[in-house]
């Protein structure tokens, strides 16, 4: 049997006994929703379920009366977890499969690090100058690197004693082989003459020849010379020792070679082939101390006497020796001073 109803307009609509089913089962779901029952649920999605062919399907069983669902317990808020600790950075670590730094190799492709440098997994290539790759895997500076060739040193100086070549220990740093201004000498010692006649200069005891001369004068003192001297004077009760620009305001008198115009006091501030000298005699205004030829410091010379004036025996002729003056036979000099005597 097919019922109609009638639209708002007049006109009727056919209405299948589905459809009816499906409009009690909403009826009834309102009325008894505020229960809440799986049981109500579950027959009226199956009802509705049944109804979606309204054209063929026939109509469904009406379900039994759900259950009176129970009220759900207030749930409590989850507490915060703590917050987790930073993870550290990565390493060079093996991988499956991979070797470790410091792990012998032949090829990077064994490497976790990529690189095989000196028969070891490296943290780099480690293959520029003067670089090597430790037995842990670190590259670092190598002493030597045969790949810097041999290296020429510079020629000797007077205050530089140099090797002649460099053929090991030729790392400067990694990546650069050292040079020529990188060879080792052996420095002359200091107040070694190097340079200079009119205003000579010496070694400063470090391979630099750069020191002006000066001379000892009287205990700890020291004085620039030329331009320049120590003046020693004994003409008086006790001897005075000053610096003088020039030797005018060094004289004694009445006997001359009581004051002493000092230049060197050995024979190690004077160039080659001269020697510091004593001299004082007929002719002389005052005892002089300074660098003369070898030849004119002759003990033998007429009316003057010569000495040598040194601090080491090397200084002095074959037989001699460095050695306090005496008294008698020279005139005054500062008490530290030495001459050659046999």
């Amino acid at each position: 049997m097919e019922l109609k109803r009638r639209r708002s307009v007049g006109s009727v609509i056919p209405v299948t006994p589905n459809c009816m089913a499906a409009s009690a089962l909403i009826l009834w779901a309102a009325a008894f929703g505020a229960c809440g029952s799986a049981t109500l649920r579950s027959s009226f999605d199956a009802a509705i379920d049944s109804s979606h062919d309204v054209s063929t399907g026939s109509g469904g069983v009406a379900g039994g009366e759900g259950a009176v669902g129970t009220g759900g317990g207030t749930g409590s808020i989850p507490a915060g977890g703590a917050s987790g600790t930073r993870g550290s950075g990565g390493s060079l670590d093996a991988g499956p499969g991979l070797a470790g730094l410091g792990t012998a190799c032949t090829a990077g492709t064994s490497c976790a690090s990529g690189f095989c440098a000196g028969g070891v997994c490296c943290d780099s290539a480690c293959d520029l100058l003067c670089e090597q790759c430790s037995p842990s895997g670190s590259c670092e500076m190598a002493s030597d690197d045969s790949r810097c060739g041999t290296i020429d040193c510079p020629s000797d100086t007077a205050c530089s004693d140099y090797a002649t070549t460099l053929t090991m220990n030729r790392c400067a740093e990694r990546g650069a082989c050292k040079t020529s201004s990188d060879c080792p000498f052996v420095p002359a010692p200091s107040r070694t003459y190097c340079a200079g006649t009119s205003t000579p200069l010496f070694c400063d005891g470090t391979g630099n020849c750069d020191q002006p001369a000066t001379v000892s004068c009287g205990g700890d003192s020291a004085c620039p010379v030329s331009p320049g001297l120590c003046c020693y004077n004994a003409s008086g009760t006790t001897p005075i020792t000053s610096c003088q620009t020039s030797a005018t305001g060094c004289t004694a008198s009445p006997t001359q070679c009581d004051a002493v115009q000092i230049q060197c006091d050995d024979s190690r501030d004077c160039p080659g082939g001269e020697v510091c000298c004593y001299a004082c005699g007929l002719g002389f205004s005052s005892a002089t101390v300074s660098c003369v030829a070898t030849a004119a410091c002759d003990p033998n010379a007429n009316q003057s006497f010569h000495v040598i004036v040194c601090s080491t025996n090397s200084e002095c002729p074959s037989g001699q020796a460095c050695q306090a003056p005496n008294s008698s036979s020279i005139g005054p000099l500062p008490p530290s001073y030495k001459i050659c005597g046999s």
